[in-house]
């Protein structure tokens, strides 16, 4: 999805920001092609209304909520649950709090060392759409979306997911619209009111048996991924070497 011109000189009106491309431009870090290219076919991308609003100390939330695709985003601040805050850590993470629990030794050196992974992390767009889902939540974007499976399926696995397809995935799963925006790497975490701490204190309340369960996963994980990301290399190789 992406805004219309229309709406987004009125919104540059309105806000008192400067409406010349090339100013939009320096401050958002896009070329001034794209910008101008975007607005001559009034498909205005969400990072730009992000990114224009934090340099001038606005609030992201409320100027996307003042485009006609996000409104009333800024009313549902529901906080994330559990289940999406842990899905945000990474197996580094998960790792460190296992050595920190069974090496007091660690736990010093870690303790005071290691800051948690930021966010968007690879896979975490997969991560949180698994943490979310209600049993049919690919089959219903797809069916909703008119994206195949196996497109969304793609996309997920590039770790990309489209405003748009956020929001629909959290009506399906009945929660707030603001988590995959976050973990897609739309807005901050603080943008979307997530708790300051709030992956850490997931972390630290996870049961021994819980935590254990959970690096299995990610490890699991993390070895198909590389190992899919090896078979794309072997395979590029062997495709350059027949063709030399």
């Amino acid at each position: 999805m992406s805004l219309s011109a229309r709406e987004f000189d009125a919104w540059l009106n309105e806000a008192g920001l400067p409406a010349g491309s090339a100013d939009i431009a320096r401050h958002t870090g896009r070329r001034l092609s794209t910008i101008t290219t975007q607005r001559f076919r009034s498909r205005i991308t969400e990072d730009v209304v992000v990114k224009l609003s934090r340099s001038f100390n606005l609030d992201p939330l409320t100027a996307l909520a003042y485009f006609e695709p996000y409104q009333g985003l800024d009313v549902d601040r529901r906080p994330p649950s559990t289940a999406e805050l842990i899905s945000q850590l990474t197996h580094n993470d998960l790792l460190v709090e296992l050595l920190s629990r069974n090496k007091a030794d660690l736990a010093r050196l870690l303790g005071a060392n290691y800051l948690i992974s930021p966010i968007p992390h690879p896979d975490g767009v997969r991560k949180w759409i698994d943490a979310i889902d209600p049993g049919n939540i690919r089959s219903e974007m797809s069916a909703r979306s008119g994206i195949a499976t196996t497109n969304l399926s793609t996309l997920m696995s590039e770790n990309k997911l489209a405003p748009d397809l956020a929001i629909l995935a959290a009506s399906i799963a009945d929660v707030s619209p603001l988590g995959g925006l976050v973990v897609s790497g739309l807005l901050d975490p603080e943008e979307a009111g997530w708790p300051a701490q709030g992956r850490e204190n997931a972390l630290r309340d996870l049961e021994d048996l819980a935590l254990l369960d959970l690096v299995d996963q990610r490890l699991k994980s993390l070895r198909r991924r590389l190992k899919k990301k090896i078979d794309s290399q072997d395979t590029a190789q062997a495709l350059w070497e027949t063709l030399g």
